[in-house]
């Protein structure tokens, strides 16, 4: 067997590919803007996405449309597709994309700041059609995603050119799991690792930590990853003009950590021999499977066990570090401070009071469960078993949404 291979489920190679703003992307394209255009999507009033050229004025996910106005007189507004009753359907999506590519085209920021009341925050006022002068709401109108499905579906049709469906997961509508681990092993048997090294410095984003083209022989299994990612990046922008981002590591949650490192349009490998170290320098909601309920429900674990003098303060993120800390007085906590639940399996822990914790939250809680816990153990150690499933349907036939 190659040297870059063993036994151990780690040594594989998996590609985690996440599209730039995508919905963002999916609109330039569509009005065509230049890449260098801010632009923003709204629905329901509020901003769903924010292209990277308009974050640096301080536009984010969740804004106002006139408050990002107010940040950036340049920003151009898309709004989502709507869809109505049969009579307005047409003209609903002509009369934003009017707007949208007047707001791009306009000369001057008097002239945007004025097309920004163009279309009403509650949705387009249908006064001037003749067929129904009351504003299209949420009781008489629908969110369609066909355009960014549309092109999602463009962009997996590129990566099954890359990369086996049974290899490929398609994880949303703008991001996907490539297991690389067989194209990788074939293409070390046809080039020396330095070779790789060498195609991989002419286009080299960023490394976790170490340079593995400076130490070849460290990880040329990650170093073929590094290719096929930038192989399939640059096709996907050649055929549909949007930017993608790629994290190479030896298993899921890594490569996804890693492809969200250096955004936009960059790739980032990180090495296995890193994968704890970084994970346990993060805050727990920016774990993949921790952003949720399991999350939080951990950062008050982690709270209410660890020592007063190491507990984060309110306003503070917990971190993996402390996580684990927390994990290991629990383990040795256990034995002797446990009173058990009735009726099930699960103990319950003693709790002090902690100040910062909401009113109505309980003096115990339950404990994660065994299965938990050992899996947030591998987590802390750059672990992740889990494989990638072959799956490119989407989740949805639905094209809407209420």
């Amino acid at each position: 067997m190659d040297a870059a291979w063993g036994d151990d489920s780690l040594d594989r190679v998996v590609l985690h590919l996440d599209l730039d703003a995508f919905y963002a992307q999916v609109e330039r394209r569509r009005l065509g803007l230049p890449p260098e255009t801010p632009i923003a999507v709204q629905q329901w009033g509020m901003l769903l996405a924010v292209s990277y050229t308009a974050r640096p004025a301080g536009i984010k996910r969740g804004m106002s449309r006139a408050e990002a106005i107010r940040l950036c007189p340049e920003l151009v507004v898309a709004e989502v597709e709507l869809i109505t009753s049969a009579a307005h359907a047409d003209d609903t999506a002509d009369t934003a994309d009017r707007v949208a590519t007047r707001e791009a085209n306009a000369s001057t920021s008097d002239t945007r700041r004025e097309m920004a009341h163009a279309i009403a925050v509650s949705g387009v006022q249908r006064k001037e059609t003749g067929r129904d002068s009351s504003p299209i709401t949420r009781l008489n109108k629908k969110v369609s995603l066909r355009r960014y499905r549309r092109a999602s579906v463009e962009v997996m049709r590129v990566l099954q050119r890359f990369v086996p469906e049974e290899k490929l997961e398609r994880a949303s509508v703008d991001e996907a799991y490539a297991d690389l681990t067989d194209q990788c092993r074939a293409l070390l048997k046809t080039r020396d690792a330095r070779d790789l090294a060498r195609e991989v410095q002419q286009f080299t984003g960023h490394n976790q930590q170490q340079s593995l083209t400076d130490d070849p022989d460290s990880d040329p299994a990650l170093l073929a990853g590094a290719i096929i990612c930038n192989r399939i990046r640059e096709a996907v922008f050649k055929e549909t003009a949007f930017t993608i981002s790629g994290g190479i590591s030896c298993n899921k949650v890594l490569s996804k950590i890693a492809s969200a490192r250096n955004k936009p349009n960059q790739q980032t490998v990180i090495c296995r021999e890193f994968g704890s170290e970084l994970i346990k320098s993060l805050p727990v909601r920016k774990v993949p499977g921790l952003g949720g309920k399991l999350g939080t429900r951990l950062s008050h674990f982690v709270r209410q066990h660890l020592p007063p003098e190491l507990t984060p303060k309110e306003d503070e993120d917990v971190l993996m570090s402390q996580a684990y800390v927390a994990i290991e007085l629990f383990d040795k906590a256990q034995n002797h401070e446990t009173i058990g639940a009735a009726g099930t399996d699960t103990p319950r822990i003693k709790l002090r009071t902690t100040s910062h914790l909401p009113m109505d939250t309980d003096s115990t809680v339950a404990a994660p469960s065994p299965e938990t816990l050992n899996w947030i153990r591998g987590l802390m150690a750059g672990q992740d078993h889990s494989a990638v499933v072959p799956k490119m349907r989407p989740r949805s036939l639905l094209a809407s949404k209420s």
